[in-house]
């Protein structure tokens, strides 16, 4: 089983008894999230509370990025050995429907020697370099985010994508995103294209100069 890493991030968090709403409700109200640890080494689901205040700091220092984001998971006064330190990826973040703040939060027992199948955002890079974007261009995104097989301990909070000397009419493609090491691209199975488009960059044809034009 996957140990602690001292180059993570560790989050606190306290094994449960009560389960149902009305625990639920009550651990809210005190301040904690309600959810649970699954996956290898453990048979059964292990119930947990994380302080709602770590989970809000998390989600607004990594923004899109929170669920692929790697954690050292420690539990409080654990009787378990297999609880005392955990790798662990946050999964089914659930929030308030009006208030935006967090409601659920479980985590998945993470082995980097495995790893998993995970979601990770891209990220646009150097469009300040695009001239389709500088003549007034609008980068439409056909993909937010690329479904991912990951191991290793560097999983990347998202995949960049350079649109430098991108022009009106381009198509930027699978083969385009920046793919770091312990990281391979799922492609979608009703996708059949061998380089599938990721985003194009749209613009009346008048905003384009001769030699930008892309067939």
């Amino acid at each position: 089983m996957a140990r602690v890493s001292s180059e993570l991030r560790t989050l606190l968090v306290k094994q449960r008894l009560a389960d149902g709403s009305r625990a639920s409700r009550r651990f809210r109200n005190a301040g904690d999230i309600p959810g649970v640890l699954y996956g290898k080494p453990f048979e059964r689901h292990v119930l947990l509370t994380t302080p709602r205040s770590s989970i809000e700091k998390e989600i607004r220092e990594r923004q899109g990025s929170f669920e692929n984001t790697l954690y050292n998971l420690s539990f409080e006064d654990a009787a378990d050995e297999k609880l005392s330190n955990l790798l662990v990826v946050p999964r089914t973040l659930q929030q308030h429907r009006y208030k935006n703040h967090p409601i659920s939060c479980n985590f998945l027992a993470y082995d980097p020697e495995k790893g998993m199948k995970i979601r990770i955002p891209l990220f646009w890079l150097d469009e300040e370099k695009s001239n389709g974007l500088k003549r007034g261009g609008v980068l439409n995104r056909v993909f937010w985010d690329i479904k991912c097989h990951v191991t290793g301990l560097n999983i990347p909070p998202s995949l960049g994508v350079s649109l430098a000397g991108r022009n009106i009419g381009s198509r930027i493609r699978w083969s385009d995103i920046k793919v770091p090491d312990g990281v391979s691209l799922i492609k979608p199975p009703n996708n059949v294209e061998d380089n599938p488009v990721i985003a194009t960059i749209k613009g009346k044809r008048s905003l384009m100069e001769a030699d930008d034009i892309e067939e």
